[in-house]
């Protein structure tokens, strides 16, 4: 339905548009399925071919008067100039990373400003009806902005007038605004060219083509997108980095019904445990305890959860910050752990509520019940008069005890493993990896990703198959998670032993959340029963095996990974055995 509404838009420049589209609108009657054919995909390729001749062929004419439709979206701003229903030019723009906090009035009349000073040349000396759809800016209120007062006196040398529209009539600028937007509405950016290269230097039996884009794919009986085993590791590391760099088991999860690879489960442990920076930037715990139970909801958005993970040093990431620290507010749905990552710049009450109401509420609606720790910005009275308004209730977790809100604190996690892993680039950018790593990753009591859940199809799937998992993940909750699940996750030491020459990396002495947890890897020169001698640069030193992770060697490498072995044999290095001797 949305399709045929943007279709609409372009009547007049697509002649005999009805009759283009009889087919489809035709299956959209009635309750049977609806299924999109080769056919289909067809007729709507020639009606964008016929928009893109379209708006090549309308000169303006300065006589008469023009119709400017502007959008803002979250990350960037779209405006549409005609002249009596004939396209003229098109605008977009990417908000810069300040003007990602500007609000909603804010975000919409930069729109405003930025298109008209983009069409500034056309037209100047003719009167411009410019409509929008927030109600609020056909206005002229004495408590606008600053931001807003100042770029209506750059306009008065402008001849236009502002006008409403309902959102729902102004699809063209919506569309053209949410260009920049990296979100839900879409899907994982697959190197379709390569991967067309890939298959053509395999010869695939069994396979069925499929376009995707303007490239011709090869997928298998299931629908799986094919990927010869030649490339598979080179496939799989990069869907690693991509993600946010999730679990060999959470890679397997994401990927298995979207991709024909042999070996795929192999690959991608082999991939996850080999990554450098993972190695020596995630934590490394071999103990876990037993699980008891978890918070439950079985419909979505009614029960969330929120915590504020940092401080960070903001000297380590490029980014306009005027302070050097920051933290990141996280909120997260219980029922489809769909999370969202949100830099606060100032953990305050007032700061937290803000974005709580600008964030999620605008997006999802107001939640039942609001789970979070004891912390001063959810007990003051500013964020308790917030939720009151809203209708919201507080549920606060025990003093000292994070795990009473794991799903909260389980992201915190992989927050501080992404953070590290992206340090000296964008910050922006590494909220937006924190975002897909946190929703497009595979959870296993779900047997799905928070994505698929909210969006009801998978980010990974190339051609964007409607699935309904939220029925099956609400029987797969914590309530109701069986007594062997419970023993699998009941796993207590893992015992390493190691030889001499392995590989290992050594507990960094850090200082902070955003240095590196490990370095290394360092070879082994020396085993003892409960610590090796390592060689470090040139430092060499005895170290307890509770400081040491084991090093995993990547494809190609001649090196041999450490194992699992029974025990520790007693090697001692050459001076060692030599002054016993």
């Amino acid at each position: 339905m949305k399709l045929i509404g943007r279709l609409n838009w372009y009547r007049p420049f697509v002649k005999n548009l009805s009759g283009k589209i009889a087919d489809i609108t035709d299956k959209l009657k009635g309750s049977a399925e609806f299924k999109w054919t080769e056919e289909d995909g067809k007729v709507l390729y020639d009606i964008y071919e016929e928009i893109k001749k379209q708006t090549l062929l309308n000169f303006p004419d300065y006589t008469k008067a023009f119709t400017l439709y502007t959008d803002a979206s979250l990350k960037g701003i779209g405006g549409i100039l005609t002249q009596e229903d004939k396209l003229v030019g098109i605008f977009s723009y990417k908000f810069k990373p300040n003007e990602l906090n500007y609000n909603t009035i804010e975000k919409e009349f930069l729109g405003i400003y930025l298109s008209l000073n983009h069409f500034k040349n056309i037209i100047f000396n003719s009167l411009t009806h410019v409509y929008t759809d927030n109600k609020n800016l056909t206005y002229n209120p004495d408590n606008s902005s600053k931001r807003v007062q100042n770029w209506k006196n750059l306009l008065n040398d402008f001849d236009y007038e502002l006008h409403h529209i309902k959102g729902c009539d102004n699809l063209a600028a919506d569309e053209i605004s949410r260009v920049y937007l990296i979100d839900e509405n879409q899907g994982y950016n697959y190197p379709y060219e390569e991967i067309q290269k890939w298959q053509q230097s395999e010869v695939t039996q069994f396979s069925k083509t499929k376009q995707i884009f303007e490239h011709f794919l090869k997928f298998d009986e299931k629908d799986r997108l094919i990927i010869p085993t030649k490339y598979g590791v080179k496939f799989v590391r990069k869907v690693h980095e991509d993600l946010g760099h999730p679990g060999g088991r959470s890679l397997i999860g994401i990927l298995k019904s979207y991709i024909c690879l042999p070996g795929l489960s192999k690959i991608c442990y082999h991939v996850s445990k080999s990554c450098i920076l993972c190695q020596q930037n995630k934590p490394f715990n071999p103990r876990k305890g037993k699980l008891t139970g978890g918070i439950y909801s079985e419909k979505p958005f009614s029960i969330i959860s929120s915590d504020i993970v940092g401080p960070y040093e903001s000297q380590n990431f490029i980014n306009d910050l005027d302070n050097n620290k920051f933290w990141i507010l996280t909120v997260t749905d219980i029922c489809t752990r769909y999370s969202c990552a949100i830099l606060l710049r100032r953990p305050d009450a007032e700061n937290v509520s803000l974005l709580l109401e600008k964030h999620w509420f605008k997006r999802f609606g107001c939640p039942k019940t609001i789970i979070s720790d004891q912390g001063k910005q959810y007990t003051s009275n500013q964020y308790k008069a917030m939720l009151k308004k809203h209708g919201i209730s507080p549920c606060y977790t025990s003093t000292y005890n994070p795990t009473c809100n794991g799903v909260s604190e389980r992201i915190n996690s992989s927050i501080s493993s992404v953070l590290r892993i992206c340090r000296g680039g964008s910050l922006s950018a590494a909220i937006e990896l924190i975002n897909i790593r946190l929703n497009c990753s595979f959870h296993r009591i779900l047997n799905a990703t928070p994505f698929e859940l909210k969006n009801e199809y998978s980010y990974m799937d190339p051609i964007r198959r409607k699935c309904n998992k939220l029925t099956d993940a609400k029987k797969r909750t914590l309530k109701n998670i069986s007594e062997e699940e419970k023993k699998r996750n009941d796993i207590r030491d893992i015992q390493y032993s190691y030889k001499l020459h392995d590989k290992v990396y050594v507990q960094a002495a850090t200082k902070g959340k955003m240095d590196k947890r490990f370095d290394g890897p360092f070879e082994v020169l020396g085993v003892m029963d409960n610590r090796l001698y390592v060689k470090a640069g040139n430092k060499s030193e005895w170290v307890n095996l509770k400081r040491l992770k084991p090093y995993v060697a990547e494809e190609g490498e001649d090196v041999v990974p450490t194992g699992l072995r029974p025990t520790n044999p007693r090697i001692l290095p050459e001076w060692a055995e030599s002054k016993r001797g």
